[in-house]
């Protein structure tokens, strides 16, 4: 049995990222690696057992060690109804940092229909401009980042400052972030 074993990281997320993977075949020991700029924790963690794969004979019998969660439940959980739905079926919503998508790859993957959709409302760069390719992909819903300005919102901001205000002068804080 091939032995695989995987790590990836990221200096920050996103930003620059690696991966390894250290293959053990009848006693052979292959060391793979690599990096890339501007990506993502999940991604280099992905990247270092798919390259690994791709070096291994199909239909050979091999037995992964990573200490991914995301990797683990993707390949042991996950991957049972990803096969059974056509690999067609997920979603990526981002409506909270714009640069951990990599839009390149989201334009392929959509494109490709690797996944089924995606809701977007953060971007590389905002506002997202008139001639991005994202634009022009049908199974993309892109809208302008503004989902918590509403009447309603700025009626609890506003009434929550003045509460938090109120309670540090009388020293007895709410709403501590400890």
């Amino acid at each position: 049995m091939i032995k695989i074993y995987t790590d990836g990281s990221c200096l920050e997320n996103p930003g620059n990222g690696g991966w390894a993977a250290i293959i053990i075949d009848n006693g052979k020991k292959t060391q793979i690696k690599g990096s890339k700029k501007n990506t993502t924790n999940n991604q280099m963690e992905l990247l270092a057992p798919i390259q690994a794969l791709k070096k291994i004979p199909r239909g050979s019998k091999i037995e992964i060690f990573t200490d991914s969660k995301y990797v683990k439940s993707g390949i042991t959980e996950w991957i049972h109804n990803w096969k059974k739905n056509g690999w067609k079926t997920a979603f990526l919503i981002n409506t909270s940092r714009g640069p951990i998508v990599n839009e390149d790859d989201l334009i392929i993957a959509l494109s490709t229909n690797v996944i089924a959709g995606a809701g977007i409302d953060v971007y590389e760069k905002e506002p997202l401009p008139s001639d991005h390719k994202l634009r022009f992909i049908p199974n993309a819903l892109l809208l302008p980042h503004i989902g918590y300005v509403t009447a309603e919102n700025y009626s609890i901001f506003y009434t929550q400052m003045f509460e938090n205000l109120e309670s540090c002068v009388s020293g007895k804080p709410i709403r501590v972030i400890k």
